[in-house]
């Protein structure tokens, strides 16, 4: 790329240079790729490995935009789409919206009119259609680009219990360096390795109750599904959002009859394509998780991401009307060893991170509804089944900062069936190729 100089008292110096240090001030990524498409040394600009190093300088220890989806997993309209949408502020300014919410549907650009989300991962959704059968398909909102993956061939009276989606680059991080900085490119989808994993039950009466856990694992390196069937007694997968960490998907398991949750099993689905059987993990809960009928009831145990790490709570109401919430995270350093049978849920395990009393706030209907994905001080929590308020516990502040439509909250609506997923836009959105994709549109 030929640079354009111009001479100064004190040298020379770069048009190029000024105009990356213009280009790093625009508000957000959508502004980005407008502008990339102003003519072609812009978009050379924009897409250097330059633009990016001095664009990460210049945000260094900001938080990316988040995006919260709310969907309910009851019956009717409302398990396809979002029924709500939750913006933090950096969020708001990239998608270029006024208010922390949305009421037009985020996934409008899909040509299916029902689309059910299943998970997240960074900026991707795990999203099903179905026409007699499930298809699957990953797709970026922000982008609004998507891929379909290969059918499954499940059952059609197949009751799906979730589904998840892990995904990581190809290549080693030095690898991938090296890579960006000859390409000058962000990775492509192509260019990660996802898997996605799809479960669904039967429930058998021999010799008593027995749960068949069915899965089905799509590899992308392969392009192929793998199958495999285990079974539990009195106890199944919950229906709760599955989460991926560190290559791993973290599903809640408990009791199948009273909606209460014990564990946590973890699915490594590499060793699960390469047949090894000890590709699942079970994970006792730590030892301060209170697990009485009435505080492990799976609307009260919350598991989520922050920072690529894995959180658990629990929020329990006090007999004098506050509330008691910790939190505590999962060692996933070098130091804690995964393949430990005797694990007891000790400290080796979970860390706590937070145990804090309240008695400020009032409500006996209150429950914790999703981590912020950007900072660990920072839960959002949905009171009288309508009210989500922002609760820095470092700060000590609850602010109200969104309203769920009204008729969610009519009688019969039961907050358990509330499922959220967290989108973390990074500076460069995660994009699906074009020839991948039956539609790709512009920003």
């Amino acid at each position: 790329m030929a640079k354009r100089r111009r001479n100064n008292k004190r040298g020379f110096i770069s048009d190029d240079d000024l105009l990356v240090e213009i280009l790093i001030r625009l508000p957000d990524c959508k502004s980005e790729v407008k502008c990339s498409a102003v003519c072609k040394r812009w978009f050379s600009i924009i897409n250097s490995v330059h633009f990016r190093s001095k664009k990460l300088q210049r945000h260094h220890g900001a938080s990316s935009p988040c995006t919260i989806l709310f969907r309910s997993h009851g019956f009717g309209h409302s398990i396809y789409l979002p029924f709500y949408h939750y913006f933090t502020e950096e969020s708001r300014i990239l998608h270029r919206i006024d208010s922390s919410s949305s009421s037009s549907s985020y996934l409008d650009f899909l040509p299916w009119e029902k689309v059910r989300i299943h998970s997240s991962f960074d900026d991707l959704l795990l999203l099903s259609r179905r026409r007699g059968q499930y298809y699957f398909v990953i797709c970026n909102p922000f982008t609004r680009q998507w891929i379909e993956l290969p059918q499954p061939h499940m059952p059609l009276k197949a009751d799906m219990r979730g589904a998840g989606l892990v995904c990581y680059p190809i290549k080693s991080p030095q690898q991938q360096q090296q890579q960006q900085q000859q390409q000058q490119h962000p990775l492509k989808l192509n260019q990660y390795s996802f898997k996605v994993m799809v479960v669904w039950d039967r429930i058998t009466y021999t010799g008593g109750m027995k749960i068949e856990i069915h899965l089905k694992t799509y590899c992308s390196e392969t392009g192929k599904w793998s199958e495999d069937i285990f079974s539990l007694r009195d106890r199944m997968l919950n229906a709760n959002t599955p989460v991926a960490c560190n290559g791993l998907l973290y599903w809640l398991v408990g009791d199948i009859n009273i909606e209460t949750v014990d564990g946590i099993f973890a699915f490594n689905l590499s060793k699960f394509t390469n047949q090894d059987p000890n590709y699942i993990r079970f994970i006792n809960f730590p030892s301060g998780l209170l697990q009485e009928k009435a505080g492990s009831f799976d609307i009260k145990v919350r598991l989520g991401l922050v920072r690529g790490r894995l959180r658990l709570s629990q929020l329990l109401i006090t007999k004098r009307n506050g509330f008691v919430l910790r939190v505590w995270e999962l060692n996933c350093d070098n130091n804690a060893s995964y393949d430990d049978d005797d694990d007891d849920g000790s400290s080796k395990r979970w860390t706590l991170v937070h145990d804090v009393r309240v008695k400020k706030w009032i409500d006996k209907r209150q429950f914790v509804i999703a981590f912020h994905p950007e900072n660990g001080n920072v839960l959002y929590l949905l009171f009288n089944r309508l009210h989500i308020y922002q609760y820095d516990i470092g700060e000590e502040i609850m602010e109200k900062v969104g309203q769920l439509p009204d008729n969610v909250g009519d009688e019969g609506f039961c907050v358990g069936d509330i499922r959220t997923y967290s989108l973390v836009h990074p500076l460069w959105p995660t994009p699906i190729p074009a020839s991948q994709s039956a539609s790709a549109s512009k920003c």
